[in-house]
């Protein structure tokens, strides 16, 4: 199957499933990952009408950032603090696990002319040592602390907060920040 077959596939199940919720399938936002995909497939998705890529390694994301610029890009990896400089052509960054990381991002983002910067809060929902995130009973407070509506204490970033991402469960899914965090 081509590339434009297959994302055609994808949006008409999307659009069935929408269908069967009651939901519009136009709202449904599809996130072509990048991780192993060559520029010449990224092109044929660009092609077909793909808008948003994301991309799990800041090096490859720079690269690729370059030569799709009018794409939205989103950063899906664990975001080190050393790399938030690389960061200013993310549309949404879906990782945000730790108060020093959204320091670090709003410095930056100072940086880049007051851009108030889209995450989505990471939570570890299983508690297992190897996965990345805010234990659930952080979350509230941690986003409490660092979202344009609520003043935050000295030193403080604030975000735009648009959920979180739960890691850990195989039915992990954004959680919409005002049903379930705020």
């Amino acid at each position: 199957m081509s590339i434009k077959a297959n994302l055609a596939s994808v949006r008409a199940r999307i659009g069935q499933a929408a269908d069967r919720s009651g939901r519009d399938g136009s709202t449904v936002k599809i996130l072509g990952v990048t991780k192993f995909a060559a520029p010449q497939e990224m092109q044929e998705l660009v092609t077909a009408g793909l808008a948003s890529f994301g991309e799990n390694r800041i090096q490859q994301a720079v690269e690729r950032i370059e030569l799709f610029p009018d794409v939205e890009w989103h950063f899906i990896g664990n975001l080190q603090t050393n790399k938030v400089r690389f960061c200013q052509q993310f549309y949404l960054i879906h990782s945000l696990d730790r108060l020093r990381l959204a320091r670090a991002l709003n410095r930056r983002a100072q940086d880049w002319g007051g851009k108030l910067q889209k995450v989505l809060v990471q939570v570890n929902v299983s508690g297992e040592a190897s996965k990345s995130g805010l234990q659930p009973e952080r979350v509230r407070s941690f986003v409490q602390k660092n979202t344009a509506g609520v003043p935050p204490p000295p030193g403080n970033p604030r975000f735009d907060d648009h959920g979180s991402l739960d890691r850990g469960r195989k039915d992990s899914a954004r959680i919409p920040s005002n049903q379930s965090i705020v």
